[in-house]
């Protein structure tokens, strides 16, 4: 399968737009993909990206995968291209295409400075980097030759992930944030969600 003219289209409201433009392989014409992301949608799509680069970097196995909408993504460590399936409704059809990784991840970039930067100037911006600031990675990615580069891109993925739980309303974990005198137990927090992000991409022991 031949690899589709992938773009997303980035608005000021935090909405994107992810279009695919592919070769039929069974009709032999030009078909496409198009579907507007909500701001959430567009969130989950960059911390899917955050993830494929991880990966790379950390060399963790298991496939990445997220669902925006009614469209699929899903990335196998081995593979330099990523599955975009969308279901069409009524029609019961579901079309299928290939991204090039690097083709997405450097068409993502700007969503996904978009995304942090939105994140650190939101509410709780400051509050969680400060927090987030002294996280440190656990002993098993201790040993990594790019140990600055993986702590900085967890600290990105907890900080969105963070902010996200932290605006929802009614939230215990913003109130938590917002109270100075439990600036403690928010750290507490903030350190337990960075250690199990960071553990879901730690590699696999070595066998003894």
């Amino acid at each position: 399968m031949q690899d589709s003219l992938f773009s997303l289209e980035l608005f000021d409201s935090g909405r994107t737009r992810l279009i695919a433009a592919y070769r039929d392989p069974d009709h032999g014409r030009f078909r496409r993909i198009s579907q507007l992301l909500s701001v959430e949608e567009t969130t989950q799509l960059v911390l899917f990206s955050e993830a494929i680069r991880l990966q790379r970097v950390v060399g963790s196995p298991g496939k990445a995968a997220v669902e925006v909408g009614a469209s699929n993504l899903s990335h196998d460590p081995d593979s330099s291209h990523i599955r975009l399936t969308r279901s069409v409704a009524p029609l019961n059809e579901v079309q299928a295409t290939t991204v090039d990784v690097e083709t997405f991840l450097s068409t993502i970039e700007p969503v996904t400075c978009q995304v942090r930067e939105r994140a650190q100037s939101s509410k709780h911006g400051q509050s969680l980097a400060e927090h987030l600031d002294g996280m440190r990675l656990p002993d098993s990615m201790t040993a990594a030759s790019q140990s600055e580069e993986i702590t900085s891109r967890l600290r990105d993925i907890a900080m969105i992930l963070l902010v996200e739980q932290a605006s929802r309303k009614g939230s215990d974990f913003g109130r938590l944030l917002r109270a100075k005198s439990r600036q403690a137990e928010a750290k507490a927090e903030v350190a337990s969600v960075f250690e199990q992000i960071a553990q879901g991409f730690a590699p696999p022991a070595k066998a003894a």
